[in-house]
């Protein structure tokens, strides 16, 4: 059975609490986080790495400084030191969360976007989506159903480019996602040199989207763990334990 660990930490973002909780923080992340005057951004940064240290000494016990990250492939994240490099992670933020993914061995990828923002979904879709999924979001009968429909495809799209880890540098019109009563059809233009993608999307209270993608070239059982992270604390709690998750075949 592989594990799939899901972590997350909602904040209030009127709540500048970057100051108080700043010690979680190595001292390379303390000066990252000094860097940013806006506070929102302050937030993010020490919400989303607070988050990461914790994670590292739950469930590889280990200290983050006792790890070396290297930054590769268009900036996604790695572990390098030895006895640590089989375990793979991502990291996404939106506004008020941090989220994560955690596992071992497999290629992972996570998105998440606040569906309030403003955006223009055909305007968008139009010039860089697949033409199946700007199709898909015209049929849409509301605004928000096409405002909904619109993150759903983005931050899948999102999550499976970071899982490969070329980020935008492969077009977002090379494959298409068409998504329906939690349903996923993926469709590529190109060869995948993986046999199989696992992928998985819900929402984060009521204006929060999150997918998240695990590439394999193994049919393999799963069992997602989800926890929310209590920063006051620095702990985690169990939201939720499941085997299910969607099985796409890319061969």
């Amino acid at each position: 059975m592989q594990n799939i660990y899901i972590l997350y930490h909602h904040y209030d973002t009127d709540d500048d609490f970057s100051a108080r909780y700043s010690h979680y923080l190595n001292a390379e992340q303390k000066k990252r986080a000094a860097e940013y005057r806006v506070a929102k951004a302050r937030m993010c940064h020490v919400s989303s790495r607070a988050l990461l240290n914790a994670a590292f000494r739950q469930f590889l016990s280990c200290d983050v400084n006792q790890l070396e990250l290297e930054w590769v492939r268009n900036q996604k994240p790695h572990i390098v030191t030895p006895g640590y490099d089989h375990w793979q992670f991502n990291v996404s933020h939106a506004n008020g969360l941090s989220a994560m993914i955690l596992t071992e061995n497999l290629q992972v990828g996570i998105d998440v976007e606040s569906i309030d923002r403003k955006a223009q979904p055909l305007e968008i879709a139009k010039s860089f989506f697949h033409l199946g999924e700007y199709v898909m979001l015209q049929q849409c009968e509301t605004t928000q159903a096409q405002q909904h429909y619109f993150f759903k495809i983005w931050t899948f799209k999102e999550a499976y480019l970071k899982a490969l880890g070329v980020g935008l540098a492969k077009s977002l019109k090379s494959f298409q996602i068409d998504i329906h009563q939690n349903h996923f059809d993926f469709k590529s233009e190109q060869v995948s040199e993986y046999d199989f993608l696992y992928c998985d999307q819900w929402m984060f209270a009521k204006d929060v989207m999150c997918t998240y993608v695990v590439l394999s070239n193994e049919a393999l059982p799963f069992r997602v763990f989800v926890y929310s992270y209590d920063i006051a604390k620095n702990s985690f709690c169990l939201q939720s334990d499941s085997t299910e998750i969607h099985k796409l075949d890319l061969a």
